[in-house]
């Protein structure tokens, strides 16, 4: 990549990676951190994607929208409540250097609610956020 042309990477794809290294997440969710469920899943399980964004700065800074998903088993509510606060806090704390990108800030856009999957009436608790990054540039 050159500093002419500078591409953002797949932001969800380094998101997952940052979150699955971040210690304070590891004894809530382990590995389960994907942008999807997985067919067969332990919970609780955290799920990020892309639902939008911007480019502040021309073909340098994006702010892209995200919105997180804390899934858990029925009856799990409180607990999830819960990792649903941690998981926001930990995005709300991201800044820095990663593999691919810097982030350079986040911001709440929506607090964690209770919404259950529409679909299977599984529970799960929803929270966006705004996460401001740019490429490393070699």
């Amino acid at each position: 990549m050159s500093a002419e042309h500078p591409v953002m990477p797949a932001i969800e794809a380094e998101l997952v990676g940052i979150l699955q290294a971040e210690a304070d997440l590891e004894p809530t969710f382990g590995d389960r951190i994907a942008t999807k469920l997985d067919p067969s899943p332990a919970y609780p399980f955290l799920t990020l994607h892309r639902t939008g964004g911007f480019r502040p700065v021309e073909r340098w800074l994006v702010a892209v929208t995200v919105e997180f998903g804390v899934w858990g088993e029925s009856g799990s509510e409180p607990e999830l409540e819960v990792a649903a606060n941690l998981a926001e806090s930990v995005v709300l704390g991201l800044q820095g250097a990663y593999a691919s990108a810097v982030v350079t800030g986040v911001e709440p856009v929506l607090g964690p609610r209770n919404v259950p999957d529409p679909e299977t009436d599984r529970p799960r608790y929803l929270f966006e956020s705004r996460v401001f990054a740019h490429p490393i540039v070699e």
